[in-house]
């Protein structure tokens, strides 16, 4: 004989909710008496409405175009159907960040990256219809921070009540990062995927065939917004470990025995087994050097000595990243603290488990970043942050305003029950869980698909050096018709000026005329020159001044400035070969010494407006 059993109802293994006892709702109006998706109707106002106004706000006058967000428009646009010149002259427009083909060539690290990241841009385009670029593309970063406050919310006060639900996810929506996310970037899609997928997992409750069908969509959605695949992964597993390693004792909600088959297996298994797949299958379809990355992130030559730097590294990032939150977001410090305190009191807590698997995992992405990112990657984890709030205001917080108490039902002895059991539930509902998951595949490859095709479809296959013509990407069905033609002279002495001045003080106009994303090839002359463990057999190296970071870029303007000895007014062409695009010439320039050197180089002419031009190859031979 079948049952249908609530996932949510005691008789699954949950717990009784939390709920706000009847007298005080009886004082409100009726419209106020109910919870709305889950929330309390008051909770869900007053977390609501200030955040939206925020949000607003931050649309109206705040910031919402980083460099990252050149990526984003361009795919969306490209989504919409619009050609990929129309396309980067929009962007352009919009976020004020030159982009150009080179921006999204196959060869290109950073495009590899970015690549997979299609949710956002895809899910964007509806609202770029509606509203415009300049505001269509920071609509779903807002709504996705309030889903992500309301899913915080609705998960507390099913376990702890409304006043923790209120108390923890304010805390959330209080913090500077939920404003500040709503950028044209990714990041707060991945906090809000994250935070569905919490309601999702087997915390007071067991997960219900249909849970394991949308966890697999979350984890896979992930995948496509972010490399959250550790941070997912060391999620459900932490959840798991607990549960394996502090089993209920027998005298209280359990056994006490250690079961491997325990209420966290099969999610555990859904989002690790969704999270590996994808991000193999990316890495397959958009192949990333993470440990080139790495090496540039932690400014080291070889991989060996990337991790006996690994220490110092870890240090110097998780310190930066907490003197940002007391100088810019104390709630956020707040809010990320609550973990730590939960764990001296209560270490046995499966909370504790999920929030720790959660750190490792993010502590990986963190670490292969290399830099501080203000809390953006680490951003994922307040969902998880905000339900430990809760279980603190549970305990500390006021005796009148808490709501009931969080009770475990006895779970039976023996292995946990399948979460789908065609003998156990009824026909219809093993029919409904598949309808589910074709529907959720049916749709994950189409935005697949799509986007594939479009937004995430690369411009070119690699970009040249020289000669000037394949540097431009000519005859790609790409390349840019200069706006005027700036004689070679006058590009090589800019650009030599430039390299001085970042050398000296990490002023980068130099990424102006060495561009951010276009290759160059350079001689390094020393170990320490950016590029030396990459040097080809004729001594030249091929970097994108965007790889790197600020010390090695102050270290790669001495090294293409001859260690800021070559004075740039001297400099002369001695063979010039001029094409539609640029200038590929043999020069010769003088030291403050007064010896002379010459080299090779290729410039662009320039491409857009207030742009001297571009250097692509910048040699001394001598």
């Amino acid at each position: 004989m079948s049952m249908d059993i609530d996932a949510d109802s005691p008789a699954a293994g949950g717990s009784t909710p939390a709920e706000a006892p009847p007298e005080r709702r009886r004082d409100r109006p009726e419209w106020l008496r109910r919870d709305v998706f889950g929330v309390d109707a008051v909770v869900g106002l007053l977390l609501t409405v200030p955040l939206v106004i925020g949000l607003a706000s931050h649309i109206r006058w705040g910031a919402l175009y980083p460099p990252d967000s050149r990526y984003y428009v361009t795919m969306a646009l490209r989504d919409m159907g619009e050609s990929p010149a129309d396309a980067l002259t929009q962007q352009l427009k919009v976020t004020g960040s030159p982009a150009e083909s080179w921006y999204f060539s196959s060869a290109d690290p950073v495009w590899r990256m970015v690549q997979p990241r299609m949710l956002y841009p895809l899910l964007s385009v509806p609202f770029v219809w509606m509203f415009g670029v300049s505001v269509g593309m920071a609509v779903v970063p807002a709504l996705a921070m309030v889903v992500a406050v309301l899913a915080a919310a609705r998960l507390v006060q099913r376990r702890y009540g409304p006043f923790a639900a209120l108390a923890a996810a304010g805390a959330l929506a209080a913090t500077g990062i939920a404003t500040w996310l709503a950028m044209a970037i990714t990041d707060s899609l991945a906090v809000a995927l994250v935070a569905l997928m919490l309601l999702r997992l087997p915390l007071g409750r067991r997960s219900s065939g249909r849970d394991l069908v949308w966890l697999t969509v979350y984890a896979l959605g992930l995948c496509m917004t972010r490399q959250c695949a550790p941070m997912a992964a060391g999620l459900v597993c932490g959840g798991w470990l607990w549960a394996f390693l502090f089993p209920p004792a027998a005298t209280g909600t359990g056994t006490g025995r250690r079961r491997v088959r325990n209420q966290w297996l099969a999610p555990a298994a859904a989002v690790t087994g969704a999270s590996v797949a994808g991000q193999l299958a990316f890495s397959w379809a958009y192949p990333y050097n993470a440990t080139q990355q790495f090496l540039y992130a932690g400014d080291q030559p070889t991989l060996r000595d990337a991790l006996l730097h690994l220490p110092s590294l870890s240090w110097s990032l998780a310190r930066a990243e907490v003197v940002n939150m007391l100088h810019n977001d104390r709630y956020l410090l707040v809010l990320m603290t609550a973990p730590l305190v939960y764990a001296m009191i209560h270490f046995r807590d499966e909370l504790v488990g999920v929030f720790l698997g959660g750190l490792a995992g993010t502590a990986v992405l963190v670490l292969a970043n290399g830099i501080p990112s203000g809390m953006r990657y680490e951003s994922v984890l307040a969902p998880v942050a905000v339900l430990v709030f809760g279980a603190l205001m549970h305990r500390f917080g006021p005796a009148a305003l808490r709501g009931g108490p969080v009770v475990e039902i006895p779970r039976p002895a023996g292995p946990a029950p399948s979460p789908v059991t065609p003998t156990g539930e009824p026909r219809r509902e093993v029919l409904r869980i598949g309808g589910l998951a074709g529907a959720g595949l049916a749709v994950l490859v189409g935005i697949v698909a799509w986007s594939a095709t479009h937004g995430s479809r690369s411009m070119v296959a690699a970009v040249r050096t020289s000669p000037a013509a394949a540097a431009a990407v000519a005859g790609s069905g790409h390349a840019v018709l200069p706006t005027n033609r700036e004689p070679a002279e006058l590009i090589l002495q800019d650009g030599l000026s430039q390299a001085e001045i970042m050398s000296r003080n990490g002023y980068n106009w130099l990424a102006m005329v060495v561009d951010w994303r276009h290759p160059l090839r350079y001689r390094p002359l020393r170990p320490s020159d950016p590029g030396w463990s990459h040097r080809t057999p004729d001594g030249t190296a091929v970097i994108r001044f965007g790889d790197f970071t600020l010390p090695q870029q102050m270290r790669f303007g001495a090294a293409l400035s001859l260690q800021n000895t070559v004075k740039p007014e001297t400099l002369k062409v001695l063979r010039r070969r001029a094409s539609l695009y640029g200038e590929d010439v043999v020069f010769q320039v003088a030291d403050h010494k007064g010896r002379e050197h010459t080299g090779r180089a290729t410039v662009l002419y320039p491409l857009r407006p207030l742009i001297t031009g571009l250097i692509t190859q910048l040699v001394f031979d001598s």
